[in-house]
């Protein structure tokens, strides 16, 4: 059939027909390669969203961790530590989420990123850890160290008392020059040796609540002299429940000097 001969009303409609039929392939054509790539762009944005509200985790989740940190410091309490470890266990699994999301797009550097991520948090959780055993350590420390001073002082006065009582005694019995001053001597080594327990307590506190490392450096003249004391003592010391006063004294300062270093330590 000649188009020619085609009235005009026909090649109207057939044209029209013709138009038709193209907006309907050209509709289709779009729907197919635009809708992928939208569909791919929409898979980017997906992705990066998704990667943004991990990330954005990662870093809520760090600081929280800091802030529960923090308020150990301040209080000690052992449900603040759990706060932290539950914080740090989230964390880790928001890094997880963001490795899926990197390896499904093979996102190379944010799959880099979120193992400098997981390194940092892992040394962060490691010294942590280390910071809170420190701490519960030192509170055991400081205990002992309390025991052991009460110890001291305990004995420098029981001591005090026996001079007092066995130079009131020898009074009584016209006791040689001599030998009354022989109590007196054992008293004032005596006196000396709990001012010198006083001036060390005195300093651990100084040091417990300051954090002065000036009063831990007069613990370290003191504690020394302290031994030293014993010793002047004990060679003037003849009754055995006086030397065995003087020897309970020397074990418990020994025992405070130690848990005082492993204190500081911490």
């Amino acid at each position: 059939m000649n188009i020619k001969n085609l009235s005009v009303k026909t090649k109207i409609l057939s044209g029209a027909s013709l138009l038709v039929v193209i907006t309907v392939i050209l509709g289709l054509l779009a729907q197919i390669y635009i809708g992928k790539v939208s569909g791919a762009l929409f898979g980017i944005t997906d992705n990066n969203a998704k990667a943004v509200e991990y990330a954005t985790g990662v870093e809520r989740m760090a600081l929280a961790t800091i802030m529960e940190e923090k308020n150990y410091l301040l209080f000690g309490k052992d449900s603040i530590h759990q706060k932290a470890e539950k914080n740090v266990k989230e964390l880790f699994e928001y890094l997880d989420k963001v490795d899926v999301i990197a390896k499904e797009y093979n996102n190379n550097r944010l799959l880099e990123q979120s193992k400098v991520a997981r390194k940092e948090t892992s040394k962060y959780a490691e010294k942590y850890r280390e910071g809170v055993a420190a701490i519960k350590n030192n509170k055991l420390l400081v205990a002992e160290m309390v025991e052991k001073g009460n110890i001291v002082g305990e004995a420098a006065d029981q001591f005090l008392n026996m001079q007092v009582t066995a130079y009131t005694k020898a009074m009584k019995n016209n006791a040689s020059a001599s030998q009354l001053d022989s109590y007196v001597q054992r008293y004032i080594i005596t006196t000396n040796i709990y001012e010198h327990a006083l001036k060390i307590m005195r300093s651990e506190k100084e040091e417990v609540n300051y954090k002065d490392r000036t009063a831990w450096q007069k613990m370290g003249v003191l504690l020394p002299e302290l031994m030293s004391l014993y010793d002047d003592l004990q060679a003037i010391t003849t009754n055995p429940a006086e030397t065995q006063l003087i020897i309970d004294a020397r074990v418990a300062t020994k025992e405070y000097s130690a848990s005082a270093k492993s204190w500081i330590s911490n």
